[in-house]
Order: structure tokens, then sequence, then C-alpha cells
């Protein structure tokens, strides 16, 4: 399967799937009105194809708590030696 043959179905799985990585066959196949069977099935074809190559769940840290910055020093009049 290419990507050109990928129809509405296996984007609303792709949809699903990226809001929560964690949903199950079954979760998915109601939300799309079909049965897990089908959404297995094409979740695998996304798989062989390529286009689905790998599924985790994204942590949102600053629901969380958590902050992530990144910070930059200039250091001046440094040399090897005194570093």
């Amino acid at each position: 399967m290419e990507i050109k043959d990928m129809d509405l179905t296996d984007r609303k799985i792709l949809y699903e799937l990226d809001k929560n990585s964690r949903q199950s066959y079954s979760t998915v196949a109601k939300k799309l009105k079909t049965s897990p069977q089908v959404v297995k099935y094409r979740v695998e074809n996304l798989y062989k194809a390529g286009e689905l190559q790998y599924c985790w769940p994204m942590i949102e840290y600053r629901k969380a708590g958590y902050f992530f910055g990144l910070y930059f020093f200039k250091l001046q009049n440094m040399t090897a030696e005194s570093e």
C-alpha cells in the first residue's frame, strides 16, 4: 500500500492513533463505527507498507508540572587550562 492508496478510514485511524497511541483497536473501532478486526487489519497493513513505523505516547510535560528549557552560557576570557 502506498501513501496515495490511503483512504479516509486509514487516515481516520492514523488521526486517532496520533491523538492517543495507547488506544485499543476496539476503542478506535467504536469511534470510527467499524469493527476491531478492520482496524487491526488496516493498522497491520500500514505497518507493512511503512506508513506507520511505531506508536508511543507523547508525554505533555507541562501538564505534569515540568518545564524544560535550554540555557546557553557564553564564557569570556577562558583558556583551556582554566576550564
